[in-house]
């Protein structure tokens, strides 16, 4: 499947800006004075792990990934991309309803997360489907 070079950008973007905002929060939770008080009390507080693991460090390795992919750009991979992408977007959805129902907080990092997180997924869901759309083309004519 041969995906343009030119989308990478609509993944590193979001990408740069949810990494960014991962590493603040990480910040936070090595040194719990770095940020305000509703940082602290997410990333240290009952709902600041996933399976035994900080999502902090999920957050990280998440983005780290997707950034390297829009660099690398490994048209080969794009499928497990996208599906590591969708589950992220379906735990970041529940963390997100967490957030504003269950803690009743809102992070302005945790929302940029979100936000780039399903960028993210929609701009890899597209071209998985403008990749099959454009094979099952090329494979009538």
């Amino acid at each position: 499947m041969n995906i343009p070079r030119t989308t990478n950008t609509f993944i590193l973007l979001p990408g740069l800006a949810g990494l960014t905002a991962a590493i603040l929060q990480y910040l936070s939770y090595i040194s719990p004075d770095y940020c305000d008080v509703i940082c602290t009390n997410l990333v240290m507080g009952a709902y600041s792990t996933l399976f035994g693991i900080p999502i902090v460090y999920l957050s990280l390795t998440y983005f780290s990934l997707m950034i390297s992919y829009a660099l690398l750009n490994p048209t080969s991979y794009v499928k497990y991309f996208f599906i590591i992408s969708l589950a992220a977007s379906i735990i970041s959805f529940y963390l997100l309803y967490l957030l504003l129902y269950v803690i009743e907080m809102v992070c302005v990092y945790c929302i940029i997360q979100n936000i780039s997180l399903n960028t993210i997924t929609f701009v890899l869901a597209f071209n998985i489907l403008r990749g099959y759309r454009r094979e099952s083309q090329l494979a009538s004519s």
